[in-house]
């Protein structure tokens, strides 16, 4: 071999370990770009979710202390009126009607305080 020869192959040599470093670069740099991206869409995904199920935490919260208001909201009605009913019952002379509930209201509301089948019973009209 000569010195041309030797020459020539170290420069071939260099050429293609020069290119391969460079493609070897770019790839890494594509290849890494894309998971960045991946992994900030990801991150940004997981705090949505985390958000959301917040988010459902506060609504079904929401709806529970309405349930519980609404029952107080009951509680407090039919109190009202056995209150006005029993205050007609003892307090009118004259033979006049006693205010009263639906019997199927009057029945739905006492279910509703005691969780059961309670049977409503209606006030007793005036004296």
């Amino acid at each position: 071999m000569t010195g041309d020869e030797t020459g020539w192959m170290w420069s071939t040599g260099l050429i293609s370990f020069a290119f391969g470093i460079a493609a070897g670069y770019a790839i890494h740099f594509f290849v890494n770009s894309d998971n960045k991206h991946s992994e900030e869409l990801e991150a940004e995904l997981d705090q949505l979710k985390e958000e959301m199920e917040q988010y459902r935490g506060e609504v079904a919260e929401h709806f529970q202390r309405t349930s519980e208001l609404v029952q107080e909201m009951t509680s407090s009605y039919k109190n009202v009126y056995e209150h006005l009913a029993s205050g007609s019952a003892h307090l009118c002379s004259d033979a006049i009607q006693t205010p009263q509930l639906d019997f199927a209201m009057q029945q739905e509301i006492t279910r509703g305080e005691s969780g059961t089948e309670a049977t409503a019973t209606r006030p007793a009209d005036s004296q």
